[in-house]
């Protein structure tokens, strides 16, 4: 068992902070919360601390990406790609892992990741391999050839393997659904539109998938007991991933007030 003996405790209710807290911890279970007063030394405990220390809940962030990282440059993008195996990319996600989890991320939700390598960070984890926080994988998301994360501007020698999973048609949909449940993942990601900024000079949003094809990797895979995340923008296309059952709708940078009437009459979870 250990004992946490902090200045403060939120609880994550709503109550005020609790003054003069302890937290006791019994392998993965909180056995007991409270004062420290109340609480006391069990015997055998041991006990940590921290009298300057405020200790709240572990916080869940649900879209990451732990495979990148987060350079603003295209081109840099690309470059590293280019010098990058998959095992040194899931070497450094290991590192980004657990500086989440130190930064107070006890479980996040990985929305993409190239090769399976977040899928295998995942059971690194769980099996104590590495540390980090608790992980949720999409393994590769779902887009249409040329759709996003399957964008054009290389070289014609210049090729990517297994970097995004390109589906045309209701069935290699399913297919994809099917390919990505066998390499481990717990959910789907799908892409049913594009646009992440809003240019006067263009439409900021438009179909890639169809709603054929977005029906068909939702019930593909709810018969197999999985939500469906979907990368969205606005419009027609965010409303069609709505209608189409897609579990969650990840930014949705232009989301109507109709459009959220719908969702929460269905149940669908908003990422912004």
């Amino acid at each position: 068992m250990i004992l946490f003996r902090v200045g403060k405790l939120i609880d994550g209710t709503g109550a005020a902070p609790l003054e003069g807290a302890a937290l006791l911890v019994e392998g993965d279970r909180i056995k007991a919360v409270g004062r420290l007063a109340d609480i006391g030394v069990p015997d055998g405990a041991e006990v940590i601390d921290a009298p300057d220390a405020t200790l709240i809940p572990g916080l869940i962030d649900v879209h990451v990406h732990l495979s990148y990282s987060g350079v603003p440059s295209l081109r840099q993008f690309r470059a590293e790609l280019v010098d990058m195996n998959y095992a040194l990319i899931s070497l450094r996600a290991a590192h980004y892992a657990k500086e989440t989890l130190l930064s107070g991320f006890t479980a996040v939700r990985d929305m993409h990741a190239p090769g399976g390598t977040i899928i295998d960070l995942r059971d690194a984890v769980r099996a104590g391999y590495v540390t980090g926080p608790r992980i949720m994988a999409c393994g590769m998301g779902l887009t249409v050839t040329g759709g996003h994360m399957d964008q054009g501007g290389f070289a014609d020698h210049v090729n990517f393997r297994d970097f995004t999973f390109p589906c045309d048609g209701p069935d290699e949909f399913r297919k994809g659904v099917r390919s990505q449940m066998r390499r481990g993942a717990d959910f789907i990601k799908v892409n049913p539109c594009v646009g992440s900024r809003k240019d006067p000079d263009s439409k900021p949003y438009r179909f890639e998938m169809t709603p054929a094809e977005m029906r068909a990797a939702c019930d593909e895979a709810h018969e197999m007991g999985f939500h469906v995340g979907a990368h969205t923008s606005g419009g027609s296309p965010l409303r069609a991933a709505v209608e189409a059952g897609c579990d969650t709708i990840e930014h949705g940078h232009w989301i109507d007030d109709k459009t959220l009437e719908l969702m929460a009459k269905k149940g669908t979870y908003l990422v912004p």
